[in-house]
């Protein structure tokens, strides 16, 4: 199962998709680190590239570290990561492609996304949930780009009830 598919969550559009998974491999309350080992990272990669890369310890760390920059460009914290890609340029059609292999394959794919979502503007959508122990990445779909949780049921529910208790809350 996707890492975003254990959430229930719709899969962003193609030019976030590996982005989104990437993401989704942060441990949860509810779930653990996807990225905790060379065999559960193995195991994710195997699920989500036809071709996986072969992953070391090394490649495993900068998984992480990527996941971590990749949390803080999508909060809109400055962030910067470099990847190899080509952008080839057909008339009106712009195509970037990552020519790296390994684990600097999925780095260069994900800047590729990167780069294509911010310039198709899907790139505001991709949130993180505002639950602050809950950081499943979601695609917002709503007509405004509105949402806040990614599942309103859990993380909203529970927030909501917070914040209206704090508001009503009597002394005395």
């Amino acid at each position: 199962m996707t890492a975003t598919a254990r959430y229930g969550l719709d899969a962003a559009p193609p030019e976030l998709r590996l982005t989104q998974e990437l993401l989704n491999t942060a441990p949860t309350s509810k779930s653990a680190d996807l990225l905790a080992d060379l065999d559960t990272a193995r195991g994710w990669l195997a699920e989500i590239l036809p071709s996986p890369p072969d992953l070391t310890a090394k490649g495993l760390a900068d998984l992480r570290e990527l996941r971590d920059t990749l949390q803080r460009l999508v909060r809109g914290e400055p962030a910067a990561f470099t990847g190899a890609i080509k952008i080839t340029i057909d008339g009106e059609e712009a195509k970037a492609t990552p020519t790296a292999n390994g684990t600097a394959w999925l780095r260069a794919a994900t800047a590729a996304e990167c780069l294509v979502a911010r310039a198709t503007g899907t790139w505001p959508r991709l949130k993180l949930c505002r639950n602050p122990r809950c950081p499943v990445a979601f695609y917002d779909r709503s007509r405004n780009a509105s949402r806040v949780w990614h599942d309103v049921a859990t993380c909203g529910n529970a927030a909501n009830v917070r914040a209206f208790r704090s508001r009503h809350q009597t002394f005395g």
